[in-house]
């Protein structure tokens, strides 16, 4: 890592998550003097850091240091845990009941997943028998 690269990565850990413009980076990161002789030698390190993906950009041309990303807290237990921890743990919820809609002419029948099935065909008996009467 070159000197520059140093410089720049020094003054961005300053910022955390906020983003910094070249020009500012050129002149405060570092000598005023490096600034007045080239004041855009700044500019090639952080697009050197952009392609390797160290810094992000945003619309307006500013410059960040890439955020790291959280890793999510690990809630499972081991698959190899003891059963007494495995007793303890929650039971799941049973899931309710599935509803199933049928349609015979003009009616509706609601039918759910725990009716035996003879009591679907007579709901739907019923209901066919209703139609056949009123037509």
């Amino acid at each position: 890592m070159t000197n520059d690269e140093k410089l720049v990565l020094k003054y961005l850990e300053q910022f955390g998550e906020d983003f910094v413009s070249p020009l500012e980076i050129a002149r405060r990161a570092a000598s005023p003097r490096r600034y007045q002789t080239q004041p855009g030698w700044a500019r090639a390190v952080l697009q050197q850091f952009e392609q390797e993906c160290v810094v992000e950009k945003d619309l307006k041309g500013r410059y960040r240091l890439k955020q790291k990303r959280a890793k999510p807290a690990r809630t499972e237990r081991p698959k190899d845990a003891p059963p007494e921890l495995k007793a303890l743990e929650p039971a799941a919820a049973p899931e309710p009941a599935k509803s199933h809609y049928y349609y015979l002419g003009p009616s509706v029948v609601e039918v759910d997943d725990d009716q035996p099935f003879a009591a679907i065909v007579q709901s739907l008996e019923s209901v066919s028998e209703s139609i056949k009467k009123a037509a």
